[in-house]
């Protein structure tokens, strides 16, 4: 994933922060946010910092689960997953475009499942983003 544009270790990024780099794209994240917690309850938010090269990452969790992993960008914010061979299969099947399906596919398999990075910049690209939260919560 591209590194965020939060950078420094000693500053954890704020709401406000994120709000004002994001711009009109916050909503988007928010969407994201509510679309978890009306699917499976509770979200939690976990900011980590991944280095100088990675920056601060936020992780979105239900219990203890990793669904997602966000990179503020100016203007826009990076998604990554992680998905298993039943939610692969779920996605390669279903309504995404080809884009993503062939992303997906061409992806190396991990033990943990395949990694797939969308950045979104629309809302469009967000409602996406909850199609894809929604399977890999089912699975």
């Amino acid at each position: 994933m591209a590194p965020s544009i939060f950078s420094d270790k000693q500053n954890q990024p704020t709401n406000e922060a994120i709000q004002t780099a994001l711009g009109k794209t916050y909503s988007y994240l928010l969407s994201v946010e509510e679309h978890i917690r009306q699917a499976a309850g509770e979200v939690s938010r976990e900011w980590k910092h991944y280095g100088k090269a990675g920056g601060w990452t936020l992780k979105l969790l239900t219990k203890k689960r990793n669904l997602l992993f966000i990179s503020p960008a100016e203007g826009y914010f990076r998604v990554a997953f992680v998905f298993s061979d039943k939610a692969v299969d779920q996605i390669l099947s279903g309504d995404f475009p080809d884009s993503i399906k062939e992303e997906l596919a061409s992806a190396t398999k991990y033990v943990e499942g395949r990694g797939l990075q969308i950045e979104v910049h629309d809302l469009e690209t967000a409602g996406l983003i909850r199609k894809l939260v929604s399977i890999k919560l089912d699975n």
